[in-house]
């Protein structure tokens, strides 16, 4: 039988070393691209426990490495750690595998198959669902805060479009705290209604003004200022009688939510009137007319 030089079986326990360390720096990443060293990095390793008899145990290592790998993807979001996962569960199975044709145990299978148990049971398929329709719905949310108004006049459109593209990418600033999120994406939209009710009714003038305004320019800098601020000190340090950078910006979010709808009410009242108006009108001069025709 063939013998491997003690040389060649010590190079190969060195590379082993380093495919190990490639694999716990790049083994845990979520993007495919930084999981190429990885992927390499597994395929080695296999091919030295195989080759190599002194290397037999890179693939107890290999088992341990993929199998928390697979912990930490397998409850996040599927749709967006799918490649990651994948990967590292068939690095386990193929580490399991080889570990058995080299008469080792392959214990990996025990705790990657008690992984998935815990995860079916879990509502890992329904939580999955839901946090793609949550993605989905926000992504959707914010592109449509890109898109210009078509009601809004040609002279304005490039102002809006540069403005709500600005604007979307403060709400994705991870600064950002997740009521004041809530909040503002709940503004802008509220906006962009208002000003397809108040031009639908042929309200163009000082009320379209304000919400354009208030959508364009009060909100996003009420927004900007708030991240402009130190990102350790912005929600704790006190700014003026006790409230923090994160109350100012909700109390600033809140006024203008509240003056966009005091502009829908007004509008709405208008209109209501106008519908009154013409009631009248149609009821006092065809009533009357049915009444001469009657005597």
């Amino acid at each position: 039988m063939f013998e491997i030089p003690a040389a060649v079986e010590w190079m190969a326990s060195l590379l082993s070393a380093f495919c190990i360390v490639a694999l716990c720096a790049t083994g845990f990443a979520r993007r495919p691209a930084r999981r190429r060293p990885a992927r390499m990095a597994i395929v080695l390793l296999l091919a030295a426990a195989v080759l190599f008899r002194n290397s037999w145990w890179t693939v107890e290592v290999g088992m341990a490495l993929t199998l928390a790998a697979t912990a930490s993807f397998i409850f996040r979001s599927y749709f967006k750690v799918r490649s990651a996962l994948l990967e590292s569960v068939a690095g386990a199975v193929a580490f399991g595998i080889t570990a058995a044709a080299l008469g080792r145990f392959p214990w990996v299978f025990i705790p990657l198959a008690t992984l998935v148990f815990v995860w079916w049971i879990t509502g890992g398929v329904a939580r999955n669902r839901r946090r793609r329709l949550r993605h989905e719905a926000k992504k959707a949310r914010l592109d449509a805060l890109r898109v210009p108004s078509v009601d809004v006049p040609p002279t304005s459109d490039a102002a809006a479009a540069e403005a709500m593209s600005t604007v979307a990418a403060m709400l994705a600033d991870p600064r950002l705290p997740a009521p004041a999120r809530e909040s503002a994406d709940a503004l802008f939209w509220r906006c962009e209604e208002t000003l397809s009710h108040l031009s639908a009714g042929g309200l163009t003038g000082r009320e379209t003004f304000e919400v354009e305004q208030i959508r364009d320019d009060f909100a996003p800098n009420a927004i900007r200022t708030y991240l402009a601020l130190p990102a350790h000190t912005a929600r704790t340090r006190p700014l003026d009688a006790g409230r923090t950078g994160e109350d100012l910006l909700m109390e600033q979010l809140t006024l203008l939510h509240g003056a966009v709808n005091e502009v829908m009410a007004s509008a709405s009242a208008t209109r209501d009137d106008q519908m009154l108006s013409h009631y009248r009108f149609v009821r006092d001069r065809f009533t009357a007319q049915d009444s001469d025709l009657r005597l």
